[in-house]
């Protein structure tokens, strides 16, 4: 259940990206920071909260947690590549 829920956490913030931020790399360059410096850590332990009273805490609980927010974390380094995508025009 989880997992639906991340992939649509994922969705959901890769379409609002691009539609916020179209060809604006500046734009780009904030949606990565923010993604990546402040969504990730949130993600890691809300996530860590939600799976940690589904099934109880321990170490799967923190690795499930930080899979995820690696995972966030990536979405917004390629952020950050399509805005230097689109500012250097490649």
């Amino acid at each position: 259940m989880s997992l639906w829920i991340m992939l649509v956490f994922i969705v959901v913030l890769n379409v609002s990206a691009f539609l916020i931020c179209k060809s604006n790399p500046v734009r780009w360059f904030a949606s990565s920071l923010i993604v990546m410096l402040l969504l990730s850590p949130i993600v890691l332990f809300a996530s860590a909260r939600w799976i940690g009273e589904a099934s109880g805490d321990g170490i799967a609980v923190a690795a499930a947690g930080f899979v995820y927010a690696i995972a966030t974390f990536v979405n917004g380094l390629f952020f950050l590549f399509a805005g230097l995508y689109h500012k250097y025009n490649l």
